[in-house]
């Protein structure tokens, strides 16, 4: 056996016969190491369709790669170094790291639990219900129910904005526990094109013509 990094070789001597030469294998390089360490951070509880990271703080020698395996409790799994996972069914899940060297060597196993809870239905709303405007106009968007805290994608974190621009809008809202995040499409209707005539085109002074407008 050995126990320090270093070049080794095995060198054999057939005793029966001990006319015959010596055979010497090559060299074989053994590296020993400090065994990684599996950590991870993860929330405690989380709701169903939230994007949850699962950090790793995971320790080991500087100088080798480790590579990562995620099991998130429900046969769905990952070997990205940092994960980022969505339940979609509430329950309690074991989750479980394991860090090791090439070929699965010195591997280090870390759990934890995570509650999964439903989550709250989140869903952008306007006054008028109706998610659209014209050029010039502005449009109030807000969302159905109270929360903790709101962020949306303009920057704003007030419960409603206004917007004056057709486009993606989304907003992500907590209550507390869960982050829900809620998205929305504003069109651009156009303008009407009006068209003005009268009857007659000429008139005298004191004279009067008839005014008609159509597109409206």
């Amino acid at each position: 056996s050995v126990s320090a990094t270093g070049d080794y070789y095995v060198k054999a001597k057939y005793t029966a016969n001990p006319s015959c030469a010596a055979i010497e294998t090559p060299d074989v390089t053994i590296t020993f190491s400090a065994p990684p360490v599996a950590d991870f951070t993860a929330p405690l509880t989380a709701c169903t369709s939230q994007v949850i990271d699962f950090t790793n703080q995971s320790t080991g020698a500087a100088a080798l790669t480790r590579y990562y395996n995620w099991n998130f409790g429900n046969a769905q799994t990952s070997t990205a170094e940092n994960a980022a996972f969505q339940y979609t069914i509430p329950n309690t899940y074991t989750v479980s790291l394991q860090v090791s060297y090439n070929n699965a060597a010195c591997a280090d196993i870390a759990t934890k639990t995570i509650t999964i809870q439903s989550a709250p239905s989140v869903n952008i709303t306007t006054p008028s219900g109706v998610f659209s405007l014209c050029a010039g106009d502005t449009l109030e968007l807000g969302v159905d129910g109270t929360f903790a805290s709101y962020q949306w994608s303009t920057g704003a974190t007030t419960p409603t904005i206004e917007v004056d621009q057709p486009g993606n809008y989304f907003v992500d809202v907590s209550n507390g526990t869960c982050i829900i995040t809620s998205t929305v499409v504003i069109d651009e209707l156009e303008g009407p094109t009006v068209v003005a005539t009268a009857d007659p085109v000429q008139v005298n002074e004191g004279q009067s013509s008839q005014l008609t407008a159509s597109g409206l």
